[in-house]
């Protein structure tokens, strides 16, 4: 059972012999206590299923050192709390009070905006977390660089939510037959083309301004995933951040490999799990794009059933958010503490990016290569 290994060492406290009963310990004035799994009775669900990944908790994109890889979940008593893990540096994962973390762990400015943020709005998912650290970068917390990038991003996401809309309706066009009539129609012009618009909402028995605001609605939807291309196609690339996130990690799977065979004898197994983590990470993700682009694949079916489809594809993005949780933060501190690292840290963080694994994901995973961008 994760999290009833060994404690904190200040606690003094001996092991109890009955592992089912509470376990409290205590850290300069806060109670904390081991991880429950998610199912006592040890019942194995589905891989990946979205009760598993809501009880491991969304990662917390921290800076402080003592919070890297911590996790926020919802809890009965408390309402909030954060998951530490390997905190007494015994593979455990014990809790907080999401209320107790400031005074029981010296945080950056920038650390306690975001604690106040995700307290504030009730950030207990992927997508939800990405919201809150966008909102405390708005507001200057993170530095002048983070909120100019903020600023940036806001401008660069409305373009590409006017570029969604005109290949959502040019594969309407497409779905319909009409889509050679536009061919020499400028794709950021097509969605003001009342030729287009006519021609489509006639075909989908939909009136233009009917169509439009749907067009609208998909193309916000579809921001953080954005379109898979044919390889062939002239159009910008339209990927999103979360396929870019896929190849990102796919990238890095194949350089937790390479340095599997000159990595010191003690680490190979580390970056092994490693490695299987990101494999298995992928595979699954993999599989979520498949379905999502099926969907996106019958774009004129998507659009005039748009309110009942609406919810799956919503669901279908929030696997990929939590297959993908934590992965980010966690490259890029692997990154940059690459070069100086000693033995011990290398063997924390590769303890982390194992950690990522989607829930109940094979431990032996051949490599593979992401599939969706």
């Amino acid at each position: 059972m994760e999290g009833q290994q060994g404690g904190i060492r200040s606690t003094r406290m001996a092991a109890r012999s009955d592992p089912t009963k509470p376990w409290p310990r205590r850290l300069d004035g806060a109670w904390l206590k081991p991880a429950a799994p998610a199912d006592p009775a040890g019942n194995a669900s589905d891989p990946g299923s979205l009760a598993e990944f809501q009880a491991r908790g969304a990662c917390v994109p921290f800076e402080t050192p003592a919070l890297q890889a911590a996790r926020v979940r919802a809890d009965d008593r408390e309402g909030m709390c954060l998951l530490l893990r390997n905190f007494a540096s015994n593979n455990a994962t014990y809790v907080l009070p999401w209320d107790a973390v400031p005074s029981t762990i010296p945080m950056t400015t920038r650390d306690r905006a975001l604690h106040h943020e995700v307290a504030a709005v009730k950030a207990l998912t992927p997508r939800a977390m990405r919201s809150a650290m966008r909102t405390v970068a708005a507001a200057g917390f993170a530095g002048e660089e983070a909120q100019a990038a903020v600023v940036q991003s806001i401008t660069e996401d409305r373009k590409r939510a006017a570029e969604l809309q005109a290949t959502v309706l040019v594969r309407a066009l497409d779905a319909c037959g009409f889509s050679r009539e536009y061919d020499s129609v400028r794709k950021l012009e097509l969605v003001t083309t009342p030729a287009a618009l006519r021609t489509a909402a006639s075909a989908l028995r939909m009136s233009p301004s009917q169509l439009f605001a749907t067009t609208e609605l998909v193309a916000q939807e579809l921001l953080p995933v954005g379109m898979r291309l044919p390889t062939n196609a002239s159009d910008p690339d339209q990927a999103g951040p979360l396929r870019r996130m896929l190849a990102q990690l796919g990238s890095f799977s194949h350089h937790l490999r390479e340095r599997i065979d000159g990595a010191p004898p003690s680490l190979r197994a580390q970056y092994e799990r490693a490695a299987n983590a990101a494999d298995a990470t992928i595979e699954q993700t993999n599989r979520a794009f498949a379905r999502i682009d099926r969907e996106l694949a019958n774009m004129h079916i998507l659009l005039t059933a748009w309110s009942t489809r609406r919810d799956n594809l919503r669901r279908e993005f929030d696997q990929v958010y939590w297959l993908l949780d934590g992965w980010e933060p966690t490259i890029e501190h692997y990154t940059q503490k690459l070069t100086d690292w000693l033995t011990l840290s290398q063997e924390g963080t590769l303890a982390i990016l194992s950690s990522l694994a989607p829930p109940n994901a094979s431990a032996s995973r051949s490599p593979r290569e992401p599939e969706s961008v």
